[in-house]
């Protein structure tokens, strides 16, 4: 079991496979970027080693990101090996959904659990302008082919940024009223080189009022691990509604993950420029023992929250590098 300084137990490991995306969304890459070359990016052995020393931690909850995953080669036989570990895990997969049509199926009989799409729009030429490529409709495909595969829950990402998609709100919520969705807003956080302000950032203690106000949310049972959104639903509604206050009210009190890049950095915090090297250790002659270390260190100096500047400019690495 693998517990930090401040008695929070980490059990959910996110683990980005490839920086590389399809999209080029305007809060999350930078404009340009230099995309990792391939010896520079963990192998699918090493990311396997990864997982397995984890799972022996006490890690039960592995989440697949990117970038974004399904663009990496042989990513659905990558799934099927992380099945064959024998290990109990929830492995889920964060994607932006365009190349997810196709790959539901096989997916989920490769062992995939549940996923969740980031989609922050309805409304195909703001889609366009937020993501830098018409691919609204791939993505309402990828949707309903999730649903039909049998993945649970199929959650969508919504980031809300003031004056670019908060009118779309009351369209979300029709959505996950007509489908079984969890549908999630996100406060928009501030995260790499892309322009922020938090007179951007919609508060989520005021969206849920103004939506309690509107619908009479009740709000449902946590799910187990579920992470930071607080769900709720109301009477014929199929689906759910979240919110996640990541700038506001961030939830690191109860923070339990660790994050590792396609680059093999183990970061302890999305937010804190402090990163551990994991793939030296995956290449030194000892992978499984120096990996361990690794793992046990950056739990030792995973902070106690973040704190968020109120500056336009953020520094770091853009979000698709970090891991989403």
């Amino acid at each position: 079991m693998l517990v930090d300084r401040l008695g929070r137990r980490i059990d959910y490991l996110r683990l980005s496979v490839t920086d590389r995306c399809n999209l080029n969304c305007i809060y999350c890459s930078p404009q340009e970027v230099r995309w990792q070359r391939r010896g520079e990016i963990l192998s699918y052995e090493e990311m396997t080693t990864v997982i397995q020393v984890c799972s022996g931690l006490g890690i039960s909850r592995v989440r697949l990101t990117g970038g974004e995953p399904l663009l990496r080669r042989d990513f659905i036989r990558f799934v099927e090996e992380i099945g064959m570990l024998g290990e109990p895990l929830d492995l889920s997969l964060t994607t932006n959904g365009v190349l997810l049509a196709e790959n539901a199926e096989p997916l989920r009989k490769a062992g995939l659990r549940r996923v969740n799409i980031s989609l922050d729009s309805l409304d195909r030429a703001k889609y366009r302008k937020i993501t830098g490529v018409d691919g609204l409709s791939s993505v309402l495909r990828g949707i309903d082919a999730s649903l039909e595969a049998g993945l649970s829950p199929v959650k969508l990402n919504v980031v809300l940024v003031k004056d670019l998609n908060g009118d779309e709100i009351d369209s979300f919520v029709r959505l996950a009223e007509s489908k079984p969705l969890s549908v999630r807003f996100i406060e928009f956080m501030p995260a790499g080189p892309a322009p922020w302000d938090i007179s951007s950032v919609i508060p989520t203690r005021v969206l849920m009022h103004e939506l309690k106000q509107r619908h009479g949310l009740s709000e449902m049972e946590l799910e187990a691990g579920g992470g930071p959104a607080k769900d709720y639903s109301f009477p014929g509604m199929r689906g759910s509604i979240g919110f996640i206050s990541s700038v506001f009210e961030p939830s690191c009190r109860e923070c339990n993950r660790l994050r590792v890049t396609a680059e093999g950095k183990l970061r302890p915090c999305l937010f804190s420029e402090t990163e551990l090297d994991l793939k030296a250790a995956l290449r030194g002659g000892n992978p499984e023992r120096d990996v361990r270390r690794v793992v046990i260190d950056a739990v030792r100096v995973k902070p106690e929250g973040h704190i968020h500047s109120t500056a336009r400019e953020q520094t770091g690495k853009p979000m698709a590098q970090i891991g989403g």
